[in-house]
């Protein structure tokens, strides 16, 4: 009985992330390909570090919309140099949360939402396995 449990609370929290990172995946994808191009910059970068001493770099970016607003978003990326200019996509319906360094040459956000929603699938999906296998042992 126990081990039906653990493996459906573990199947609802995997399922949960993987429909987090896909859709997170999905509007990426749809801002490289539908968004407003805009001149943007790398304005700052800062580290933190986890319990076990991993530390890790964040990048914070900037652009200016068609209408003159000012945005500033913070992005997963490969290491990026403060101040280098880049292009950035966005829809103009919600610049701050669309905004994205991601192009047809840039993919390294894209790849670290494909690698968690793919392996967020995986143990979803093992999760469902284990869920049945527990059923029927019960």
């Amino acid at each position: 009985m126990d081990m039906l449990f653990g493996s459906l609370a573990g199947t609802l929290v995997f399922g949960g992330l993987f429909c987090a990172l896909s859709r997170q995946l999905v509007r990426t994808v749809r801002t490289v390909r539908n968004g407003v191009e805009a001149v943007g910059r790398c304005v700052r970068k800062y580290a933190t570090e986890n319990a076990d001493g991993f530390t890790q770099w964040h990048y914070v970016y900037g652009f200016r919309t068609a209408e003159g607003r000012s945005v500033e978003f913070e992005e997963p990326t490969m290491m990026m140099e403060v101040g280098r200019a880049l292009t950035v996509r966005y829809l103009p319906t919600d610049p701050r949360n669309t905004a994205t360094v991601a192009s047809s040459s840039v993919w390294s956000p894209v790849l670290g939402q494909v690698f968690g929603a793919l392996l967020t699938g995986a143990l979803t999906l093992a999760g469902l396995a284990l869920t049945v296998i527990a059923w029927r042992i019960k």
